[in-house]
């Protein structure tokens, strides 16, 4: 009927939004090995994310890379470091030769 239909449309009108949004803190933390080939893709798309720069921490966990991964992202967060909240990279050298190889036991079995 129309009375429910009027009380319907008045419900929908929105009032303006007029109070200021808090953003809060957030830390990306991303793990990466030789991956200078596509790091630069990835960080070009997070600083162009529509939020507060100064509220975004950045945690790099970088693993024995070889290929210019570590430099690359020291050589990025010279550039952006004013910007953010933090940039934090932390390189990990795993010495132990029990980490480079695969254990006998979780090998799938000979098929010769």
């Amino acid at each position: 009927n129309a009375e429910h239909r009027e009380s319907v449309f008045k419900l929908a009108r929105l009032k303006k939004w007029t109070e200021e949004v808090e953003f809060p803190s957030i830390k990306i933390c991303t793990p990466v090995k030789n991956r200078v080939w596509c790091l630069q893709e990835f960080l070009q798309s997070v600083t162009k994310q529509d939020y507060p720069k100064e509220k975004i921490s950045f945690l790099f966990i970088e693993n024995d890379s070889k290929d210019g991964t570590l430099k690359a992202l020291i050589d990025w967060s010279k550039k952006w470091k004013k910007k953010y909240e933090k940039i934090e990279i932390t390189s990990i050298k795993f010495q132990n030769p029990l980490a480079q190889q695969p254990l006998r036991e979780h090998q799938f079995p000979d098929q010769t």
